[in-house]
């Protein structure tokens, strides 16, 4: 049952003391009268009522709708709470993963920078190497041609020796037992055989103490030790036999 509206119930009262206080002796007129104002007025009342039983359906409604409203901006202020924690952790992820990679990458570099380093130092041994190299190379071929001069010189030295070596002993192998009578030197067959023995010797020394074009050209091209050196000095042994020999038959 619903309760009449406060409006309603003022403006009943003032009716009700009004007809409390007609006197009885009034005509049918006036009460007439009366109750025609008293039924504008409830009519006014029930208007005004209807109104405002309107008013606050409207009201009702709008406070429904207010209702609705804010309880929808709560669920979306709530979705946006959980998304912007969920934005956050993910962010909070994304910068943690970022800053991994970046100390990775940080190693890397460090990394590459010193096989850099190590790059550099090993090009710069390797070009002091490749000079020392190249300087050990120059001074190389500088001592091979000195070698190969020296080596052409005793060359020459060495075919003199070994021309006058082969005039000696052409000579005494022509010398035979009636150059021997004539000079009153003693030849017998036994010393011919001796003195034709060591003609071979000596020429067999000669021809292994001549220096061959072969020979001269690996001892020029051999820096580790100097063959020239080696071989030259036999040269001038051949010279003193051939003298010994030359003394000898004389003799």
């Amino acid at each position: 049952m619903k309760t009449p509206h406060p409006r309603l119930l003022l403006a009943i009262v003032p009716l009700l003391f009004i007809t409390g206080s007609l006197p009885a002796q009034q005509d049918a007129k006036a009460i007439e009268a009366t109750m025609g104002r008293m039924r504008d007025a409830l009519r006014n009342t029930m208007v005004q009522l209807q109104t405002a039983q309107a008013e606050n359906a409207a009201s009702q409604a709008k406070l429904v709708e207010a209702e609705a409203r804010i309880t929808e901006l709560n669920a979306r202020i709530t979705s946006l709470i959980k998304q912007a924690d969920t934005d956050k952790a993910n962010a909070a992820r994304v910068a943690k993963e970022q800053d991994a990679r970046i100390g990775t990458q940080a190693t890397e570099l460090a990394a590459l920078t010193s096989n850099l380093e190590k790059w550099k130092t090993g090009y710069k041994q390797a070009a002091t190497v490749a000079n020392d190299t190249e300087a050990r190379r120059v001074k190389a071929a500088a001592k091979v041609i000195v070698l190969e001069r020296r080596v052409a010189e005793q060359q020459v030295k060495n075919q003199e020796l070994h021309k006058l070596g082969l005039e000696i002993l052409t000579r005494y192998e022509k010398f035979g037992l009636g150059t021997a009578i004539v000079r009153r030197e003693p030849f017998t067959g036994i010393a011919r055989v001796k003195f034709e023995t060591l003609i071979q010797d000596y020429s067999d020394k000669l021809a292994d103490g001549r220096i061959k074009p072969e020979d001269a050209q690996k001892s020029a091209s051999s820096t580790s030790s100097p063959p020239a050196s080696a071989t030259a000095p036999a040269a001038p042994s051949e010279k003193p036999a051939a003298k010994s020999s030359a003394q000898k038959g004389e003799s």
